[in-house]
């Protein structure tokens, strides 16, 4: 039996560490879900926090300094929330000066809610990670929003075809761990600022005035197509080979900052000699080289880290192609 199974049915019975004993019977917990509160109408009235009042000092003093996972249940043994913590006397304790009028409806009910709470060490964090994510798959509890279901998840494709390449974000529902990125909105900004930079660089001339308007602003949600022919003669060259190489070293720039292997490279604002290169459009390309930079070290790289079961800091020293 694992660790979320044991859980479940301490839940279900009484917890050693916690002041739960409960009042119905069954052999699941999912089924009971917690009352939807009228949100609304509370928010008429001053909520006072009631858990000091409901659990008593003495239960806050002899919590553990230590990894663990816990559970939050009504009068009538109803879940309302599972959570995680990796030191579960301070997680647990913040709670007694949450004010319930600055918190939305959903921690609203779970602190109001909340008459007895069960918990149980884990010998590290990322065990108390892997329970809680058990648990919330299991009993499905009303008042959690995340690891409940499946998530949508975002992430950038290439795709290499004959004399071209092309560059996506897709997305798609999955209840897998480090499956994509979760933040959308920091995804689609970086996605901007990268099909700027090769839009630039794929003309050898890169203004404001010549962008395409889906790409005039920040985030950007557009696909990329990158075609040998079309590929400057400023930058790449006038024969159709030396085409091919430039747009070919485009792609695998691009596929090794989106593996998170190489950050994106600090190239100069291309400007065509003929043409007139403004301060504005200098101004884009570095804000978008520093948005790039932001997203390799706090996004791309974290990501592809724990997508391979490897440390940030060891990340680096993998090969490419490994």
């Amino acid at each position: 039996m694992n660790t979320a199974d044991t859980i479940d049915k301490k839940i279900l019975s009484v917890s050693t560490e916690a002041t739960f004993q409960p009042k119905d019977s069954g052999t699941s917990l999912a089924p009971h879900l917690a009352p939807n509160l009228a949100d609304s109408q509370m928010r008429l009235f001053k909520l006072e926090n009631p858990l000091n009042a409901r659990l008593g000092a003495d239960f806050f003093k002899t919590l553990p300094k230590h990894p663990g996972v816990y559970w939050m249940l009504d009068g009538r043994g109803r879940l309302l929330y599972v959570g995680k913590s990796k030191n579960l006397k301070q997680r647990l304790t913040s709670y007694r000066s949450l004010k319930p009028e600055n918190l939305p409806g959903r921690l609203v009910r779970v602190l109001l809610g909340t008459e007895h709470i069960g918990f149980e060490r884990t010998e590290s964090e990322p065990k108390a990670t892997a329970v809680e994510s058990a648990l919330l798959k299991m009993l499905k509890p009303p008042c959690n929003r995340a690891g409940v279901g499946p998530e949508r998840v975002f992430d950038w494709v290439v795709r290499e075809m004959p004399r071209s390449w092309r560059l996506e974000v897709q997305s798609h529902d999955t209840s897998e761990r480090n499956a994509g990125f979760k933040t959308a909105p920091r995804v689609f900004k970086a996605h901007g600022a990268l099909l700027r930079q090769l839009h630039g660089l794929a003309r050898g001339h890169f203004s404001i005035m010549e962008l395409p308007t889906g790409l005039l602003k920040g985030p950007a949600g557009l696909a990329g197509v990158y075609i040998d022919r079309d590929m400057n003669e400023f930058l790449a060259g006038s024969s159709v080979e030396e085409k091919r190489v430039f747009n070919q070293g485009l792609r695998e720039t691009t596929q090794m900052f989106l593996d998170g292997i190489e950050p994106w490279p600090e190239f100069p604002c291309p400007f065509d000699d003929q043409k007139v290169s403004d301060r504005w459009s200098q101004d884009l390309w570095e804000k978008d080289q520093l948005e790039l930079m932001s997203a390799f070290e706090h996004l791309i790289r974290p990501l592809r880290a724990r997508q391979l079961g490897l440390r940030v800091e060891d990340f680096g020293s993998i090969e490419p192609g490994v």
